[in-house]
């Protein structure tokens, strides 16, 4: 049985740590006694879930049968076209936000390295923020907890990491920037206990601009 750390199970799926723990609690993992994940039984939970959104940045992450489950479909349950049109209007605003982000970080000088972890590390937020938005517009299919997006893996656009190395004069090595991302604190193995890590999780208050600002 081969099993990995939550932080590394987030790490491939490309979610935060708020999913994870919403993952665990609903019984959407199979730990085993050492607080470990276990990964192919996981998976397969996962899978027959298409409820659960699944990550979109990861490559190569999600079974070909899951992803056919989650080509946008139908958002709202009575087919109502104006609910319909609103989910994907929020779907493709959100599409290209990592290669926007990547784009941000380096045109204010930051590093490809610090573009990469930016754009990965903005993923989960930015899922969080569209399905918000929607609760907050009263969408009916986004009134609950599960704030299922039913958006397709490879369906958000990943940046082109070549072309931005070309650009800023430096050498493209995937492993490095994997590298770099994997010693972030909010990313990195220590998951539940790094105290260097922000407090990024996103309620229905940072939508509506009804909850003041954060201390």
């Amino acid at each position: 049985m081969a099993t990995e750390t939550k932080a590394a199970f987030a790490r491939r799926h490309r979610v935060n740590r708020s999913t994870i723990q919403k993952w665990e609690a609903r019984g959407h993992l199979v730990m085993t006694a050492d607080a470990r994940v276990d990964i192919e039984a996981s998976e397969r939970l996962l899978s027959e879930r298409p409820a659960v959104y699944r990550g979109g940045m990861a490559k190569g992450n999600v079974p070909a049968q899951t992803a056919a489950r989650h080509q946008p479909a139908e958002a709202s349950s009575d087919g109502n076209p104006f609910d319909i049109a609103v989910w994907r209007t929020v779907l493709y605003l959100l599409r290209p936000h990592a290669d926007i982000v990547a784009a941000a970080v380096l045109e204010a000088g930051g590093s490809l390295e610090v573009a990469y972890a930016a754009a990965r590390l903005a993923h989960s937020p930015f899922i969080e923020a569209a399905g918000l938005t929607l609760q907050a517009m009263r969408h009916p299919d986004f009134q609950g907890d599960e704030h299922d997006l039913r958006a397709p893996s490879g369906w958000l656009t990943e940046p082109n990491w070549q072309a931005y190395a070309e650009a800023a004069g430096v050498r493209f090595e995937p492993d490095a920037l994997e590298q770099h991302l994997d010693a972030n604190p909010v990313w990195n193995a220590r998951f539940d206990d790094d105290p260097r890590r922000f407090q990024r999780d996103l309620a229905l208050s940072d939508i509506t601009g009804t909850g003041g600002s954060r201390g």
